[in-house]
């Protein structure tokens, strides 16, 4: 605190910072616990919009691939596999049920998008699980930090506590509460 011959900050800012040496140094005598002091929290910056981005993506990649066209999705693979359906280039014939002409490039373009947006589906799919693996450590060290940050006392067993000599008295024992 300022001396007597001193004139006292008229500022708030200025006439706590004169004040908060002189306070803590009685609070450290009155109340000599350690522990209480809380550390520093560490910065978190959550998610990125990347990884936002590709969470969306993959929900409207999923919106695209139906359940029924999923079933069917490997079986399409399989005839877009063969040589006759993938250099077709006129009418062809239908290699699972025999009908002659019955794949116009039309209907075989019709067989390829469910078979592309599958393919996309489980790409956005992975991608979207590697973007929550990153979501879940950035938590993970946000909550690892938050227990850091922590008053020592709080991180410190109930037995620890004891041990140092800091007790709880009940309340009611001191008259505090009336029943």
């Amino acid at each position: 605190m300022a001396a007597h011959s001193e004139i006292s900050p008229v500022e708030p800012d200025a006439l706590f910072a004169c004040l908060a040496s002189p306070l803590a140094d009685k609070r450290a005598k009155t109340l000599a616990l350690k522990g209480f002091d809380p550390r520093a929290l560490a910065s978190w910056s959550g998610p990125s919009d990347t990884q936002h981005d590709t969470l969306a993506c993959y929900i409207a990649e999923r919106a695209k691939v139906d359940e029924e066209m999923q079933r069917f999705t490997s079986l399409f693979r399989e005839m877009l596999a063969l040589s006759s359906v993938a250099a077709a280039d006129a009418d062809t014939d239908c290699p699972l049920c025999g009908s002659e002409a019955a794949l116009a490039s039309a209907r075989i373009a019709f067989i390829r998008e469910p078979v592309t947006n599958t393919e996309l589906s489980q790409q956005a799919q992975a991608d979207a699980g590697d973007a929550l693996t990153q979501m879940r450590a950035l938590v993970k060290g946000a909550i690892d930090g938050i227990g850091q940050a922590l008053p020592l006392f709080i991180t410190n067993s109930p037995r620890f506590r004891r041990a140092k000599g800091f007790r709880v008295m009940p309340i009611e024992s001191d008259g505090w509460c009336s029943r």
